[in-house]
């Protein structure tokens, strides 16, 4: 039984003081992902449908979801995608749903063991200015995309929160 990490979950609970709902919970899904989320979020009554997970507050219009492509279904296509190109196609896709859009913060991490990039877009969607927190994850298999979507005016209140939920995951 896999456990989190002390520090990490203790950083969530903190940052998740800061919004009017402190209580996290734990979700896992199919027995192949596990993290952390606000107790907001709720599952989407109209998922992605490449969404491994898709969770939403529409109340404070946040929205979360996990994509997981397997790499043999990618060699099937004859695609060779790495780390940084798959990480580059995920931001030239939330680019290409945004006017304005502009990308920040981009750096390489390890998210529980495995290899990550995480970063920002920021950008408007009609008159919606718009904030993802994403983070392209690469496992033996698998390569996943975690992508939080809310308000760039409630930046401060939830790309801690978003930032705590994305270094929760882990893969089972």
């Amino acid at each position: 039984m896999m456990k989190f990490h002390g520090p990490c979950l203790l950083s969530l609970i903190f940052l998740l003081g800061c919004v009017s709902d402190p209580e996290i919970v734990e979700v896992s899904v199919n027995g192949k992902v596990k993290m952390l989320l606000p107790s907001s979020l709720t599952l989407s009554p109209k998922p992605n449908p490449d969404a491994l997970l898709h969770y939403e507050d529409t109340i404070h219009s946040i929205y979360f979801l996990v994509i997981a492509e397997s790499k043999d279904s990618m060699k099937a296509y004859e695609m060779d995608l790495n780390l940084n190109t798959y990480f580059n196609a995920t931001c030239l896709d939330l680019n290409s749903r945004l006017s304005g859009a502009v990308n920040y913060g981009l750096k390489p991490e390890t998210i529980n063991g495995l290899a990550a990039f995480t970063g920002f877009v920021r950008g408007n969607s009609g008159k919606e200015k718009i904030m993802y927190s994403l983070a392209t994850i690469e496992s033996k298999k698998n390569f996943y995309q975690l992508v939080a979507a809310y308000p760039t005016d409630d930046s401060t209140r939830w790309k801690p929160v978003m930032g705590g939920v994305i270094l929760s995951f882990r893969e089972l």
